[in-house]
């Protein structure tokens, strides 16, 4: 196993990293795209650069990973892109306006892609979790906004492991979304039942304009 340190804003090094890995070991199998920063605060009373920051590493950080791996993906004609959005994908919560807009953006990403790449055999799932336990939870919770606490910090918090292996578990059945828990998973049917159709119809479109 290697490490490398790399800033997801920076597209050119993304590309860069990536097509050294490529190079050496071929077209990735999976890619993983969970970089992520929460900066808690009611939008009126942050400073703009709070919602820069959420927005340059969450969404576009994702996008950046994944515009450098999945052409070779795509030229191998298999290969899983997983994104880790949020449970603030889903719906908005007070005090995380730059927060939810940046996971709303990873999901709506998500969702267009996998029209995008299914007919090359290149699957994507997006994760929405709830609060999971990491170093980013722990620095988040003493930020929130109190009034809006008792909300944010209803449910029960996640191992990382949990959320790891419930996105891979969906992912390996070709599933697109990946809620781990009962309720976030009503949620996301709810909301996912409109749009799976309009996938449907998309991927119908592309498949039919193909030579």
């Amino acid at each position: 196993m290697t490490a490398h340190v790399l800033d997801v804003r920076d597209g050119a090094a993304c590309t860069a990293l990536v097509d050294s890995l490529v190079a050496e070991h071929g077209p990735p199998l999976w890619v993983v795209a969970s970089a992520g920063i929460v900066e808690p605060g009611f939008f009126l009373e942050q400073d703009a650069a709070a919602t820069l920051a959420q927005m340059e590493i969450n969404f576009l950080g994702t996008t950046n990973l994944v515009r450098a791996a999945a052409p070779s993906m795509v030229a191998a004609g298999r290969g899983h892109i997983a994104m880790v959005a949020s449970a603030a994908g889903l719906f908005g919560v007070a005090g995380y306006a730059g927060y939810c807009a940046s996971k709303f953006a990873v999901r709506g990403f998500a969702e267009a892609l996998r029209i995008e790449l299914a007919a090359a055999g290149v699957s994507v799932t997006v994760s929405v979790p709830p609060d999971t336990d990491t170093p980013q939870l722990a620095y988040e919770r003493p930020l929130r906004p109190a009034a809006i606490a008792p909300f944010a910090g209803s449910g029960r918090s996640l191992p990382p492991q949990v959320v790891a292996a419930h996105l891979v578990r969906t992912a390996e059945r070709g599933g697109f979304l990946s809620a781990p828990t009962a309720q976030l998973a009503a949620i996301a049917r709810m909301q996912g039942l409109a749009s799976g159709i309009f996938a449907r119809v998309q991927m119908r479109l592309l498949r039919r304009s193909k030579p």
